[in-house]
C-alpha cells in the first residue's frame, strides 16, 4: 500500500511539475502563467484521482515547498538590500 501511495504522489509532483514547463515552451508562455495553469489544471484534473493518503500527502509535500520556496524569496530579497554595494547606486 505504501508504495502505491508513493508511487501516485510522484506521478502528480512530476505532472504538475516537469510537463508545465513542456507545455509552456511550446505555446511560448511566460513560466509565470505555465505555474498558474499547471497548478489550475492539476486542482481540477489530478487531485481528484489520487486516494485519500495520496492528496494528504500532496498537499503536505506542496505546502512544504511553497514554504522553502518563500524563505529563499525572502531570504535573496533581504540579502540583496542589506549586502547590496553602494557605488552602483552613485
Amino acid at each position: 500500500m505504501q508504495l502505491i501511495i508513493a508511487y501516485s504522489c510522484g506521478l502528480a509532483l512530476l505532472f504538475s511539475g516537469a510537463c508545465r514547463y513542456v507545455v509552456g515552451e511550446m505555446c511560448s508562455l511566460s513560466g509565470i502563467v505555465c505555474t498558474l495553469t499547471a497548478g489550475m489544471a492539476s486542482r481540477k484534473f489530478l487531485y481528484p484521482n489520487l486516494n485519500i493518503e495520496s492528496q494528504d500527502r500532496v498537499v503536505a509535500d506542496l505546502r512544504m515547498l511553497s514554504g522553502f520556496a518563500e524563505t529563499a524569496a525572502f531570504l535573496n530579497l533581504g540579502m540583496t538590500c542589506v549586502l547590496h554595494d553602494t557605488q552602483y547606486y552613485k
